[in-house]
């Protein structure tokens, strides 16, 4: 990453010509200009999470709740949800290496946008009728995906996983026509019954 500092009126005068005259050589300045300001990987997160924005719309929309925000960074895990606080709102982290592959990061927003609905729901007493279990859930159980074959199998049957996975699940199919194989073939009976039962 280069230490050159770019100036805030070159920065304006850039924003400028992007407004007034926005085409692929402006946008070839202003990428160059941003790599050389933090670095190619900075530049393809910002685009692939400007991208995501209409999904972020849609699940919003979809499930009544704030838009939940996306960045990246090398982590352990796939994704996290962080709730935040009343400055920064929820948002979801992804790890960065799945930016390459982008239906994983689709997958693991959707699938965090739904754990951020499952806390709407408990927190905000909504209608919802497995919100019982699903205070449960979030009382006795850590979302934290396990790394432990049989700790994973049991966190998977979790009732607030099911419907995480199963409204994932759902939206692929919706937007994508693409179908995701969670396990064995029971395990994507129940997803499928699920997503008729509480989902469609």
């Amino acid at each position: 990453m280069s230490n050159k500092k770019m100036s805030v009126k070159k920065i304006k005068d850039l924003i400028k010509k992007d407004l007034k005259e926005f085409n692929s050589k402006s946008k070839e300045e202003i990428d160059k200009e941003f790599v050389e300001q933090f670095g190619q990987d900075a530049l393809e997160e910002l685009e692939f999470s400007y991208r995501l924005r209409w999904l972020i719309m849609f699940l919003s929309k979809d499930m009544d709740i704030t838009p939940v925000l996306v960045t990246f960074e090398d982590m352990k895990e796939d994704s996290k949800l962080c709730m935040g606080d009343e400055l920064t709102g929820p948002f979801i982290i992804v790890n960065r290496k799945l930016i390459r592959n982008e239906m994983d990061v689709i997958k693991c927003v959707i699938h965090e946008t739904r754990h951020y609905y499952h806390y709407q729901v408990v927190e905000n007493d909504l209608p919802h009728p497995l919100r019982e279990v699903w205070i449960e859930d979030l009382q006795n159980n850590s979302l934290t995906h396990p790394e432990d074959d049989e700790e994973l199998a049991k966190h998977i049957c979790l009732p607030i996983e099911v419907d995480a996975l199963a409204y994932t699940k759902y939206i692929v199919k919706l937007f994508f026509n693409e179908d995701i194989i969670y396990g064995d073939e029971d395990y994507n009976d129940v997803l499928d019954q699920y997503v008729e039962k509480y989902i469609m």
